[in-house]
């Protein structure tokens, strides 16, 4: 079984508890901080805005607008990969031809089609983050942005020096293969199948189309550097 197999039966599994592992109190806080400071964000600036979301998931985006900002006039649309977590969407009220079948590597829309794309712990979850980073940029004409990790920044302080000199020797991607005896994923209960992944890696293809660009974390930061200092992190990409 490869990773994209075993990535499509996890969700298979686990699609009905996705909800309760990550919508409810108990949740990612980080994605709803990024959540808010998104609307917040585009209320004050395109409060008309089209958004594709990638790899949308049981329709946490289209949730949360809809029961937290119902009078927004946000266009929404997604992709999603996983039948199982389409289903569950559609059963929460998400409408099915807004919430679609997608591969986040090969968008099935034309340059521009959005104001925005976003994503929310997507990145982290796909082989080839950058060509999803590029899609993204590709099909958005105002802005990007990502809520996901930040590798470098999680764990102890130690652990994080270790990291840092291994991202600044050019050797991370060495000791990954190591470390995944080649395989070059990882897999959790809670998480499915993940790849070492950073936020901070695909800021030059953001840049590429959008120069203005802002990190904010969205988990306790214990400094200032917030590549070594915070776990996850928001990023905003504009023109």
């Amino acid at each position: 079984m490869n990773d994209i197999q075993a990535q499509r039966k996890y969700y298979e599994r686990t699609s009905a508890q996705f909800d309760s592992l990550h919508l409810g109190n108990d949740g990612d806080a980080e994605h709803v901080l990024a959540c808010q400071l998104i609307v917040a964000y585009l209320n004050a600036r395109d409060p008309k805005a089209s958004l594709l979301d990638i790899g949308g998931g049981t329709g946490r985006f289209y949730r949360y607008i809809r029961d937290n900002h119902p009078q927004s006039d946000f266009n929404l649309m997604a992709i999603e990969p996983s039948e199982a977590q389409r289903r569950i969407a559609y059963a929460n009220g998400v409408p099915e031809d807004r919430h679609i079948e997608g591969d986040a590597t090969d968008i099935c829309f034309s340059d521009n089609t959005f104001d925005f794309c976003t994503e929310f712990g997507v990145l982290h979850h796909i082989k080839n983050n950058r060509k999803a980073a590029r899609e993204m940029c590709r099909v958005a004409s105002k802005g990007v942005f990502l809520s996901d990790c930040n590798k470098y920044g999680q764990g102890g302080f130690h652990l994080r020096l270790v990291k840092q000199m291994l991202r600044l020797t050019g050797t991370w991607d060495l000791m990954d293969f190591i470390r995944t005896g080649g395989r070059r994923y990882h897999f959790s209960e809670g998480d499915g199948v993940f790849y070492s992944f950073s936020a901070f890696d695909v800021l030059d293809i953001l840049r590429e189309k959008f120069p203005n660009v802002n990190v904010w974390p969205t988990r306790p930061a214990s400094s200032p550097n917030l590549y070594m200092g915070t776990g996850h992190v928001l990023v905003v990409a504009s023109v």
